[in-house]
Parts: C-alpha cells; structure tokens; sequence
C-alpha cells in the first residue's frame, strides 16, 4: 500500500512499519526470558507468528524468520464461524481476539470455556508447525483477558497431543507488558542509530 512513504511525506519524518509479532518476537528475545529459540504467536484482530533463533555464535540471527499469518490454517472439529476469508474452520475465526470477545459476550457465555475452546483450536494449528521448526518454547501473547491460564493450558495440552511426548515444546505467555512498544522501540533505534 505504500503506507510508509506516504506517512512519511505528511508527517515530514522517518516512517518504519514492522508487524506486531515480529516487534513482539524481538521484544522477548532481547527483554524476554523465555530462552534462546521460540515461535512468538502473536494473539490479536489477526494471529501471526515470528520466530527467533540464535546463531551458531550466540548471536541473535537477525531477522530469522519474519512474521507469517497463521489466520487461515485450518483448526479441526467444529468449523465455528464462518471466517473473514468466507471458509470455515480457520483458526483466525476461533482464536483471533475479535472472535474470542464475541464469544465471550455471548449470554450465558463461560468464560473458562470459550477460552480453553480457542487454545484448543489454536494449539491443533499449532501442533504441524510446533513438530516442523522443532523449537523448544511457544510464546503467546495477546490480550490479558486472553492469553489466560485455561488458554495457555489448553493451546499446550493441544500441542502436546499431536506431539511426540519426550519432544513437545513447552507453551508460555509473554511475561512483558508492552511488548510491542519494546520491540518498536528496539527497531526504531536500530533504524535511526546504527552505523549506515
């Protein structure tokens, strides 16, 4: 769309677009404890993923594998809602925040339920992933009032379901607050300071 030029131009300053999960993903490798090499699930109006690795050296592997969608993988069972993309059982219609605060201002809606329902789906999306880049920890992060106990619990008992038992990763929430802004914060200074 060209948004950062135009931004640029009406706001007579440098302009640097990054996508949350990344930002969130650089965020917890650089302030974070969750160890060296994760897959950051971003839980937010979309789901998207980033992972982080560190080198042979130690060192960070800059930018090693970007954010990617995870939205539209299919979540099993139950299609749910009909998605944005109009299929059913994606998992973006299950565990993206939008469709989580619907179902949980449904009447009657229990809250422990409709959560422990959408870290289930999002852990079956994923379990594939988990097993294919074969990394020790999954980071979410989200919402407070969504990366909850019985979420993280139930996206792990998925993850572990379709793992192998000794190989499983295990599953955390992000422990920063404002991680993204850490993350933006940490991007912007690189951009603007480091050596041209």
């Amino acid at each position: 769309l060209g948004l950062g030029p135009r931004l640029a131009d009406v706001l007579d300053a440098p302009v640097h677009l990054f996508d949350d999960a990344d930002l969130v993903a650089d965020a917890a490798q650089r302030f974070g404890s969750v160890g060296t090499d994760f897959l950051l699930v971003r839980i937010g109006t979309r789901i998207g993923t980033a992972i982080r690795v560190v080198g042979d050296d130690g060192a960070p592997v800059e930018r090693s594998i970007g954010a990617r969608e995870l939205a539209h993988v299919g979540a099993g069972g139950d299609p749910g809602e009909l998605c944005l993309c109009g299929r059913d059982g994606c998992v973006h219609a299950w565990a993206a925040a939008p469709a989580i605060a619907r179902r949980l201002e449904t009447p009657g809606a229990d809250h422990a339920t409709v959560l422990t329902a959408a870290g289930a789906r999002l852990g079956t999306s994923l379990s594939v992933i988990a097993a294919a880049v074969d990394l020790p920890t999954i980071v979410l992060s989200g919402p407070d009032g969504i990366v909850s106990p019985e979420f993280v619990d139930a996206t792990a008992a998925a993850v572990r379901a379709a793992s192998h038992p000794s190989l499983g990763p295990t599953v955390v929430p992000s422990a920063l607050d404002d991680a993204v802004l850490l993350g933006a914060a940490t991007r912007v200074v690189a951009a603007e300071f480091s050596p041209r």
